[in-house]
């Protein structure tokens, strides 16, 4: 590892919508992954909430109130994009407030607020950040919630292509970013959906340091009625209901 590429910032972008049933597990697992790391980084964790009509956002001031690496921030973006971008934006806004602004030092990952991480989640993402990449993507498992039907999780494991150490996917809910790479692909575009893709396109595009690896997981919910059309939800509903036999679920 090179003092180039060491990370001493952070900043956990996370997209929600009316998820006042998830999002304290999310944000929970977030924090969890973070007192897992073994140093001292200046941290922040911000929920972009896209205008929640239920109570996402009074759970997450009561949140930002005991964890103050928390913050909300609240807009009306309404696609995944956007919302993305934004608490993206928010972090690193908070991070040069507090006199942080080296850029090439600085991680962005990001999640979703029906997601909960794993508890070495970040310390994956930092592992790969300091061997030199400049951005990774992780991979999603299905989360054995009351959503989870065996049908449900048989079609996702015959359908998620992993290998044994990479995979071709690419999910917001499981994503990170050098800081410096996030700003020279202009982050990411506020799209209804396929955010993350367009992004790491442009990373790959620019000839920046992509790795893919099957160490860095997810959780994410089984629900089949997402709140981004053409999501990861919707991709599952339909191929539980294709009748033209299997494809690959998308990434």
């Amino acid at each position: 590892m090179s003092d180039a590429d060491l990370i001493r910032a952070l900043v956990v972008g996370v997209p929600a919508r009316n998820e006042e049933s998830r999002i304290v597990a999310c944000v929970a697992s977030v924090v969890a992954a973070i007192s897992a790391l073994d140093r001292n980084l200046t941290v922040a964790i911000v929920v972009a909430s896209d205008d929640s009509t239920d109570s996402t956002d009074v759970l997450l001031a009561t949140i930002s109130r005991c964890e103050p690496s928390v913050h909300m921030v609240r807009g009306n973006w309404r696609s995944a994009g956007g919302t993305r971008r934004a608490a993206v934006d928010h972090g690193l806004a908070l991070l040069a407030a507090a006199g942080f602004t080296a850029m090439n030092s600085t991680w962005i990952a990001t999640t979703d607020a029906d997601t909960v991480v794993s508890p070495d989640w970040l310390l994956r993402h930092l592992h790969h950040a300091e061997s030199g990449y400049d951005a990774v993507a992780g991979i999603v498992g299905i989360t054995d919630d009351e959503d989870c039907t065996a049908e449900l999780l048989a079609t996702f494991t015959e359908l998620y292509t992993l290998e044994r150490e990479t995979h071709p996917h690419v999910h917001g809910a499981n994503f990170g970013v050098r800081a410096s790479a996030y700003l020279a692909a202009d982050g990411f575009p506020d799209i209804r959906v396929s955010e993350d893709h367009a992004l790491w396109n442009e990373l790959r595009r620019q000839k920046f340091r992509l790795v893919s690896r099957v160490d860095v997981r997810v959780s994410t919910s089984a629900r089949l009625r997402g709140r981004a059309v053409g999501g990861f939800a919707d991709t599952m509903a339909a191929a539980l209901s294709s009748t033209a036999g299997p494809t690959e679920v998308a990434s």
